[in-house]
Protein backbone atom coordinates (compact mmCIF):
# COMPACT_ATOMS: atom_id res chain seq x y z
CA UNK A 1 0.00 0.00 0.00
CA UNK A 2 2.96 2.30 0.50
CA UNK A 3 4.55 1.48 -2.83
CA UNK A 4 7.51 -0.38 -1.39
CA UNK A 5 8.43 -4.03 -1.45
CA UNK A 6 8.02 -5.97 1.76
CA UNK A 7 11.12 -7.85 2.89
CA UNK A 8 10.75 -11.57 3.55
CA UNK A 9 11.35 -11.16 7.28
CA UNK A 10 8.64 -8.47 7.42
CA UNK A 11 6.18 -10.65 5.52
CA UNK A 12 6.83 -13.46 7.97
CA UNK A 13 6.45 -11.20 11.01
CA UNK A 14 3.21 -9.74 9.64
CA UNK A 15 1.75 -13.18 8.90
CA UNK A 16 1.65 -12.66 5.14
CA UNK A 17 3.66 -15.85 4.65
CA UNK A 18 4.15 -18.88 6.87
CA UNK A 19 7.72 -19.72 5.87
CA UNK A 20 10.79 -18.01 4.47
CA UNK A 21 13.54 -20.06 2.87
CA UNK A 22 16.86 -19.15 1.26
CA UNK A 23 16.54 -18.47 -2.48
CA UNK A 24 18.40 -21.67 -3.50
CA UNK A 25 15.89 -23.74 -1.47
CA UNK A 26 12.75 -22.12 -2.92
CA UNK A 27 11.88 -24.83 -5.44
CA UNK A 28 12.46 -27.64 -2.95
CA UNK A 29 10.36 -25.92 -0.29
CA UNK A 30 7.54 -25.19 -2.74
CA UNK A 31 7.59 -28.78 -3.98
CA UNK A 32 7.51 -30.14 -0.42
CA UNK A 33 4.54 -27.90 0.42
CA UNK A 34 2.72 -28.92 -2.76
CA UNK A 35 3.24 -32.59 -1.93
CA UNK A 36 1.96 -32.05 1.60
CA UNK A 37 -1.12 -30.20 0.36
CA UNK A 38 -1.76 -32.86 -2.30
CA UNK A 39 -2.29 -35.46 0.45
CA UNK A 40 -5.22 -33.48 1.87
CA UNK A 41 -8.86 -33.91 0.80
CA UNK A 42 -9.73 -31.82 -2.26
CA UNK A 43 -13.09 -30.52 -1.00
CA UNK A 44 -11.72 -27.93 1.47
CA UNK A 45 -9.40 -26.51 -1.19
CA UNK A 46 -12.23 -26.21 -3.69
CA UNK A 47 -14.36 -24.51 -1.03
CA UNK A 48 -11.56 -22.09 -0.22
CA UNK A 49 -11.10 -21.25 -3.89
CA UNK A 50 -14.83 -20.55 -4.27
CA UNK A 51 -14.81 -18.39 -1.14
CA UNK A 52 -11.81 -16.35 -2.28
CA UNK A 53 -13.31 -15.83 -5.74
CA UNK A 54 -16.64 -14.68 -4.30
CA UNK A 55 -14.82 -12.41 -1.90
CA UNK A 56 -12.83 -10.81 -4.69
CA UNK A 57 -16.03 -10.19 -6.57
CA UNK A 58 -18.20 -9.02 -3.69
CA UNK A 59 -16.02 -7.81 -0.79
CA UNK A 60 -14.58 -8.83 2.56
CA UNK A 61 -17.84 -9.27 4.46
CA UNK A 62 -19.18 -11.55 1.74
CA UNK A 63 -15.92 -13.52 1.71
CA UNK A 64 -16.14 -14.21 5.45
CA UNK A 65 -19.80 -15.22 5.17
CA UNK A 66 -19.04 -17.48 2.22
CA UNK A 67 -16.09 -19.11 3.98
CA UNK A 68 -18.31 -19.89 6.97
CA UNK A 69 -21.03 -21.28 4.72
CA UNK A 70 -18.56 -23.39 2.73
CA UNK A 71 -17.00 -24.84 5.88
CA UNK A 72 -20.43 -25.63 7.35
CA UNK A 73 -21.37 -27.33 4.08
CA UNK A 74 -18.29 -29.53 4.31
CA UNK A 75 -19.25 -30.62 7.80
CA UNK A 76 -22.88 -31.14 6.74
CA UNK A 77 -21.67 -33.48 4.01
CA UNK A 78 -20.27 -35.59 6.82
CA UNK A 79 -16.71 -34.79 5.87
CA UNK A 80 -15.06 -35.57 9.17
CA UNK A 81 -13.55 -32.74 11.14
CA UNK A 82 -10.19 -34.50 10.91
CA UNK A 83 -10.42 -34.14 7.13
CA UNK A 84 -11.85 -30.64 6.96
CA UNK A 85 -10.01 -28.80 9.72
CA UNK A 86 -6.43 -29.89 9.05
CA UNK A 87 -6.82 -29.00 5.37
CA UNK A 88 -7.79 -25.42 6.22
CA UNK A 89 -5.09 -25.23 8.90
CA UNK A 90 -2.42 -26.46 6.50
CA UNK A 91 -2.99 -23.42 4.34
CA UNK A 92 -1.98 -21.25 7.26
CA UNK A 93 0.95 -23.48 8.17
CA UNK A 94 -0.61 -24.48 11.49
Amino acid sequence: MLGRRVRADEALAWGLVHQVVPRPDTLAAATALARRLATQPAQPFAALKRSVQRGLEAGWDVALREETREFATLLDRRLSASEAVPSWADLAGL
